[in-house]
């Protein structure tokens, strides 16, 4: 990661924190005076949040990681995510390309054992599920 996305990263958090302490506070109470404590997180919601931080793996195992770019994320039912995004190969061609991960592992269309074959029909194949692609852009900005 360059210092320059470091410092932006770092910044837009400190201005997150510091916007969400000050109007987060008076979002959580109630009208009889007292806090209320925030939703705990679905299981749903978990796979969703894992599904997008796997995007930016993703993108960082690329040969360019700067030309990666997010084409469809779908999180299936059972926590599984498939992805197609388009990157720079070795050669400098643009190709598009897929990946899978399963729960356990990440695996990609580059993948000459047959697992990311087996992966793909096993949980993306003639599949739906939540297309969380626009959230996962704005994640691996």
């Amino acid at each position: 990661m360059s210092v320059a996305r470091l410092i932006l990263v770092l910044v837009v958090g400190v201005i997150a924190v510091a916007l969400y302490s000050r109007d987060g506070e008076r979002a959580k109470t109630t009208a009889a005076g007292v806090h209320a404590r925030p939703p705990e997180p679905t299981e749903r919601d978990l796979q969703i949040d894992r599904a997008a931080r796997i995007a930016g793996a993703l993108r960082d195992s690329m040969h360019d990681p700067k030309s990666f770019e997010l084409v469809r994320v779908i999180v299936m039912p059972d926590g599984a995510a498939c992805y197609t995004f388009r990157a720079r190969n070795g050669f400098g061609a643009l190709r598009t390309g897929s990946a899978v991960f399963d729960g356990a592992r990440l695996l990609t269309s580059d993948d000459r054992s047959g697992a990311y074959t087996k992966a793909y029909r096993r949980h993306c194949e003639n599949k739906t599920g939540d297309d969380i692609t626009a959230a996962t852009k704005w994640y691996v900005l």
